[in-house]
């Protein structure tokens, strides 16, 4: 112990001054791995803080209902859009089930009250027209039905109805019928309109010249085509033929042309007769698309004498345009 003692001594100053240094690094390496460690939670911190300022944000804006599931969504945020369509789908697949299910199992009035007020009023008017004209073209024999990913937005779906084969005893065929529904809000339900048929809409457009008058009554728009309902009156003192050459058509901001089906019309259809009037269902080839808008419709080959026409005289023509 006296040597313990005596070298202590003889060795103080080296001693204590390696226990001054090793305690400095000991305090220096504590301060280091304090700062990293305080970096770290900073990092993880700071997206957290963002997100809960961009869903503060969002809910003083007034986000809708796509921003709603984003909030509830865990999820990675670089799939949050996918997976927001994808529950659309699965709500939309749901209440199409119900429709198929009520078909199939002859409940027509349920399907059928399932349907918008305009879908019924265009396509059936009467639960019959709906029985004969779609119940039993595509429920036929038992079928489910597919839903894809809406094609058009805007709650448009395309539609697969497949053979049930379990229902259908084991027959196997492959009959694949199609369609696009839309869904939408009606009295705060969700409504189908069915057959590629989307919507109505009421116009009051007219337009004269040389005592010849149109009106455009409505619109019917379909994923692949839109029907316009024309009124003509022929105020003149000789039949007017509405269009010689098919040389109808519907124009869009971009100036882009979309031909008629002037030419499948009867031209009973366009012969219209002194002091008379007529009404027109004309389609135009336009797929649905909202991003293009409608300017105008176009008739660029009225024939004004008609009836001389048919004895060799040579055909007056007049062009009369609709602003939509």
């Amino acid at each position: 112990m006296n040597n313990l003692f005596r070298k202590y001594n003889q060795n103080r100053k080296t001693i204590w001054a390696v226990i001054i240094i090793v305690a400095f690094f000991v305090i220096l390496l504590q301060v280091i791995f304090g700062l990293i460690r305080s970096s770290k939670q900073k990092m993880w911190q700071q997206p957290t803080e963002e997100t809960n300022k961009q869903l503060q944000n969002g809910q003083a804006n007034g986000v809708g209902q796509e921003n709603q599931v984003q909030q509830t969504n865990t999820e990675p945020s670089n799939n949050s859009s996918s997976y927001i369509k994808e529950q659309y789908r699965k709500t939309a697949q749901n209440l199409i089930n119900q429709f198929a299910q009520y078909c199939n199992q002859n409940q027509i009035e349920e399907a059928y009250n399932m349907l918008t007020n305009d879908c019924k009023q265009v396509l059936y008017p009467t639960i019959n027209d709906f029985r004969q004209n779609y119940v039993n073209q595509v429920f036929g024999e038992k079928r489910t039905a597919k839903v894809e990913q809406s094609m058009y937005e805007d709650g448009i779906y395309k539609v697969s109805y497949l053979t049930d084969v379990l229902a259908n005893g084991g027959n196997t065929s492959n009959n694949v019928l199609q369609d696009y529904i839309r869904i939408t809000k009606q009295e705060k339900e969700d409504k189908l309109s069915i057959n590629k048929f989307l919507y109505k809409e009421v116009l009051d457009k007219t337009v004269d010249s040389n005592s010849i008058y149109m009106k455009l009554l409505q619109k019917q728009a379909y994923t692949e085509y839109e029907i316009y309902q024309i009124q003509i009156t022929n105020q003149t003192n000789q039949t007017i033929l509405v269009s010689r050459e098919q040389r109808v058509y519907m124009i869009d901001e971009k100036k882009v042309q979309y031909p008629s089906n002037m030419d499948e019309q009867a031209i009973q259809n366009l012969i219209v007769r002194p002091q008379a009037t007529t009404i027109l269902n004309i389609k135009f080839s336009k797929m649905y698309n909202e991003e293009r808008k409608v300017d105008a419709i176009e008739f660029l080959d009225i024939v004004t004498n008609y009836d001389q026409t048919l004895t060799g005289q040579e055909a007056q023509t007049l062009g009369m345009r609709i602003d939509l």
